[in-house]
């Protein structure tokens, strides 16, 4: 456990993944493709490719979410993620400000929605990371040979 680092990335990289994979499987079983297409145009996506898109957030969540647990493939496991997030942030959280906060959408049930973008700026940036790093310890990729450095030896 002396490569600190490594174990770091991998704490990121399985949260990460558990949170891609919980977020397919809402967009699939709770939403629904029809409602999550529905969601895509609201937020300005073309409507001829709206529909590819829901589709796209939930094979991506779904299959780069269970990648990134077990860390195979993860940078390319990752960026699948990175236009889903830069999405949902640019196109729909923006807007909201920066903090979390409780907004009734709506009155009459009291249904509260969380605005904000912290969060979604949060799993952005830690999606990058994962990019950039690779998969960390306790991975596949990590078993395979792909280390987040290697140190450089002198001949």
């Amino acid at each position: 456990m002396g490569d600190h680092p490594a174990w770091g990335v991998a704490l990121l990289r399985i949260m990460l993944g558990v949170i891609f994979v919980m977020h397919g499987w809402y967009a699939w079983a709770i939403l629904g493709p029809r409602d999550l297409t529905d969601l895509m145009l609201r937020v300005g996506n073309p409507p001829g490719i709206a529909g590819l898109l829901a589709w796209y957030t939930i094979a991506a969540h779904l299959l780069g979410g269970l990648l990134l647990i077990v860390g195979f493939l993860t940078p390319w496991a990752a960026l699948g993620q990175v236009p889903i997030t830069a999405g949902g942030l640019f196109l729909f959280r923006w807007p909201q400000g920066f903090f979390l906060h409780g907004t009734i959408v709506d009155a009459t049930a009291g249904r509260p929605v969380v605005s904000g973008y912290e969060y979604s700026l949060l799993i952005l940036i830690g999606t990058l990371a994962l990019v950039m790093t690779g998969a960390g310890a306790l991975s596949i990729d990590h078993a395979r040979g792909h280390r987040i450095h290697k140190r450089m030896e002198v001949p």
